[in-house]
């Protein structure tokens, strides 16, 4: 099968049909560090452009970042909607995750214990410190510390946290 790249400067055309919006002009705004001088930019290529085309071109990393910020620019609409679950499928494997300037600050590596204890619940905490290579206690305080955020209200983005054999709900442990 062959695939075709797509015209980059031909796809900016969706959300900038009137000016004359490269695609290279346009990265470099989605990129700045200080993003919030092409709000309106930032904003008309997440309302117009295809969704995982953006986040492909932004990274991954950059759209968990700035994601957070980035939506209180754009008015609440499917579309934000969509992006929310975008986001949370990216940061936590989850798509009804709950969009938190916290999470997206959190390190890789924290970001990741977390998201393996969310979508896979039925694992120990030891079983996901063995799958990603890393320290039983440092995954155990990542998963734990994260169930409580700066405000001091429970999570509920990771259901539990267990310490022995996984307990499966509805199964008896006789």
């Amino acid at each position: 099968m062959i695939t075709i790249a797509p015209d980059n400067n031909a796809i900016l055309k969706r959300a900038f049909w009137s000016g004359n919006m490269g695609y290279h002009q346009w990265k470099k705004m989605v990129l700045a560090r200080y993003d919030t001088r092409h709000k309106r930019i930032i904003a008309e290529s997440l309302k117009h452009l295809p969704l995982f085309w953006v986040i492909n071109e932004i990274g991954h990393a950059h759209f968990i970042k700035k994601w957070p910020a980035w939506r209180q620019w754009m008015e609440p609409s499917l579309r934000r909607e969509a992006l929310d679950g975008c986001w949370g499928i990216a940061a936590l494997g989850d798509i009804q995750a709950e969009v938190e300037p916290t999470i997206a600050a959190l390190g890789k590596k924290k970001r990741e214990a977390i998201r393996m204890a969310n979508v896979n619940p039925e694992k120990t905490i030891y079983e996901i410190a063995k799958d990603l290579g890393r320290d039983y206690a440092a995954v155990y305080r990542d998963v734990s510390s994260f169930r409580k955020n700066s405000t001091g209200r429970p999570m509920n983005v990771v259901p539990g946290i267990a310490n022995g054999p996984a307990v499966r709900v509805g199964t008896s442990t006789r």
